[in-house]
């Protein structure tokens, strides 16, 4: 990471790969790591065969070149409230709570994290250890494990997991899930929602 450059805790980086065939190719990946680190951290999800683009990603190798620029999305954190998210949704949340931990100001902050399976979960161990075992809730859509909540998030679970939608609401995900929590929650009295499309 260059020894000056900051970025909002939240935000992605376009990456791109200067390789033949790829090197006009761009995609936004959600910095992980603090602005503390010397490095940058990218979690991705590898799709096989999916484009020529994301199989490059996650062939690269030690060494080999990447390009970094323009800083992208919305998500700016403005206080205590409830980080709602689905599958790779985790990701922009994690420099916000990474930061947060560390200041020791995670209290007060809930975590509503969807998946179809207990696999997919990005860093549970960390993020468990993150929020102390206590308002952090993780809900597996097709996949029933002792331990988990086999449910999708609908109405009940966030009138059961939210006793006061008059707080900072972050939330994150595909179009498809963020259009249709974004929708409840409004309908359930919230008014400040900060979201991110993120691609799954």
């Amino acid at each position: 990471k260059p020894r000056d450059f900051k970025f909002i805790p939240g935000r992605s980086l376009n990456v791109s790969i200067p390789k033949p065939g790829i090197e006009n190719y761009k995609r936004a990946l959600p910095v992980t790591s603090l602005n503390a680190d010397y490095y940058f951290e990218f979690i991705f999800k590898e799709y096989p065969r999916r484009d020529r683009f994301n199989e490059a990603l996650s062939n690269l190798k030690a060494g080999e070149e990447i390009i970094v620029s323009d800083m992208v999305g919305s998500l700016e954190y403005k206080g205590p409230g409830i980080f709602i998210s689905s599958g790779t949704g985790i990701l922009p949340f994690l420099s916000f709570l990474r930061d947060l931990k560390q200041e020791g100001a995670i209290n007060g902050n809930t975590l509503i994290h969807l998946t179809k399976t207990r696999s997919e979960i990005v860093l549970e161990r960390e993020l468990r250890h993150m929020f102390s075992g206590k308002n952090i809730f993780f809900f597996l859509s097709r996949e029933k494990t002792n331990g988990y909540d086999n449910r999708k998030i609908d109405e009940n679970v966030l009138k059961e997991k939210i006793s006061n939608f008059n707080q900072e609401i972050y939330l994150a995900g595909h179009d498809d899930f963020i259009a249709e929590m974004k929708a409840l929650l409004e309908s359930l009295g919230a008014k400040s929602i900060n979201l991110e499309i993120v691609e799954q």
